[in-house]
């Protein structure tokens, strides 16, 4: 609950904040992405590690596997595809994010969307690169998750079945 927190604040709300804390510059940004990423990791890795069946661990244990052995092959394999959307999350939020980071006087993403003396035509690109990295960005992440699950795990409605 403490991490959802995190999901209420605006983005440029926490920047402005720590202009006030650690002034202009890169860390007053970098502090205001973690704060805006960690939530749906943290929120993510707990639901994730959480829904993993309890009767599937319990077999696990009773086959004399410790706790650590349990968590690595059996709850991570089964919580993987829930932990990565929370990285595409986290990590579209911080593409995103990154953009408005220019107002706290860093360089960032966003420096051609917030020069207001750039043409109209450079506005619309510089946005289509943002939202061009973050396509990149989700569509990496789900191609790893696709790597990482194991075969038994994936789900029939798979959106990268396709490609395979």
């Amino acid at each position: 609950n403490f991490a959802n927190v995190g999901r209420a604040l605006p983005s440029l709300g926490i920047i402005a904040i720590g202009l006030g804390i650690l002034g202009i510059g890169f860390l007053n940004v970098l502090v205001a992405l973690v704060i805006l990423v960690v939530p749906p990791l943290l929120t993510n890795a707990y639901v994730a590690v959480d829904r993993v069946d309890r009767d599937i661990v319990e077999a696990a244990r009773g086959m004399g596997l410790t706790g650590w052995q349990v968590l690595r092959r059996v709850e991570l394999p089964i919580a993987l595809p829930l932990l990565f959307a929370g990285l595409r999350i986290g990590g579209v939020f911080a593409i995103g994010d990154a953009t408005i980071a220019s107002v706290a006087g860093g360089t960032s993403l966003g420096d051609p969307i917030v020069n207001p003396s750039l043409p109209d035509q450079d506005l619309v690109a510089a946005a289509l690169w943002v939202a061009a990295l973050a396509i990149v960005y989700y569509a990496a992440l789900l191609l790893a998750e696709r790597l990482l699950t194991p075969r038994g795990l994936r789900s029939q409605l798979d959106p990268m079945r396709a490609v395979a």
